[in-house]
């Protein structure tokens, strides 16, 4: 479906892209960033520490987390049908802090870990044991409620009990893990590096794939688990791919950028509204291409303007009105 619209958001996004890179605390002029692809640098060395060591995995990171974020938001949507649904609502989010604090915050047995490639590891793989234990837990509420409204109330809740649980943590934790911790909670698309984005990015890589492959099983479960059950879907197969799916996408995020929302709820809303659509094949890619275009403009405002503003407080202000404007037109 490649229209004008398209076109549109594939203009938004090289501008932002190319904004990302070269605007910040220190611009780097236009024809010195074109240099660099036809000769391999910009001729400034201090320019091509800044591009290749902070603003390119910066912007590989807001790619690939806008685009997991989005995608999440999709396939949590279409397994509870529920116009809320995404991972930061549910407590996904919450559950990817969890399993980061148990690996930060522990007092003799957790170990602070340093953010190198192995520390990167071991806090992404937390972070998603976190996140799929609580997708877990809603999959079990959600078999016994069978209502998407009671699973958002249970989500909300069990978002707000694990975080409760976290801060008792902190209270007892190290003042140096806790500023850490703190710092990591506030989201932020800084200090990644460039071996964490490319991680990020093959973890966003394999959701979005193995999200559009099984496009028309999502088409079919949308119309409800008995339906799809009578068309030999929505097995317990399936829902472990999807909760799989899911605790990968989100997860991942949340290790290496830390709690980030409101993006799985605004991207896919936004999607059905300029492509008139809920198919799938069209849903998924779009959304995961606006996602990212949507973290790219919230990661590049504090830099443009010189503050460094939490990437969760900007997706906060741009998701909240958005949400509300999504009650108000569903009714």
């Amino acid at each position: 479906m490649f229209s004008f619209k398209t076109l549109f958001f594939v203009l938004i996004f090289i501008v932002l892209l190319v904004l990302n890179l070269c605007i910040g605390t220190i611009n780097i002029p236009f024809l010195s960033f074109l240099s660099i692809f036809y000769q391999g640098t910009t001729g400034n060395a201090d320019f091509d520490i800044l591009l290749l060591e902070f603003r390119l995995p910066r912007v590989l990171g807001a790619i690939a987390a806008g685009a997991s974020l989005a995608v999440a938001g999709v396939l949590m949507q279409t397994w509870f049908r529920n116009i809320l649904a995404e991972p930061s609502i549910l407590g996904i989010t919450a559950g990817g802090s969890l399993g980061v604090a148990v690996l930060t915050l522990g007092s003799g047995w957790g170990i602070w870990v340093s953010w190198d490639l192995l520390g990167s590891i071991g806090i992404s793989i937390a972070s998603i044991i976190g996140a799929a234990l609580v997708l877990g837990i809603l999959s079990l509420f959600y078999l016994y409620f069978r209502q998407g409204n009671l699973l958002l109330l249970v989500g909300i809740l069990l978002g707000q009990l694990i975080m409760a649980i976290v801060g008792i943590w902190q209270y007892f934790s190290h003042p140096e893990k806790v500023q850490e911790y703190l710092r990591w909670t506030m989201g932020s698309l800084d200090g990644l590096t460039l071996m964490q984005s490319f991680t990020l990015l093959i973890l966003a890589f394999v959701g979005v794939i193995g999200s559009f492959i099984k496009s028309k099983m999502l088409n079919i479960w949308y119309l409800g688990d008995d339906y799809a059950q009578s068309l030999g879907y929505a097995t317990r197969k399936d829902k472990m791919l999807i909760l799989l799916l899911v605790s990968c996408l989100a997860g991942g995020v949340t290790a290496f950028c830390g709690p980030i929302g409101f993006v799985g709820i605004m991207v896919p809303h936004l999607i059905r509204y300029f492509y008139q659509t809920a198919q799938h094949q069209i849903l998924l890619p779009y959304s995961a291409f606006l996602g990212s275009i949507l973290l790219l403009f919230c990661g590049g405002i504090s830099h443009w303007i010189n503050i460094s503003l939490p990437i969760n407080a900007i997706t906060a202000i741009l998701g909240i009105p958005i949400s509300l404007w999504i009650l108000i037109n569903k009714k």
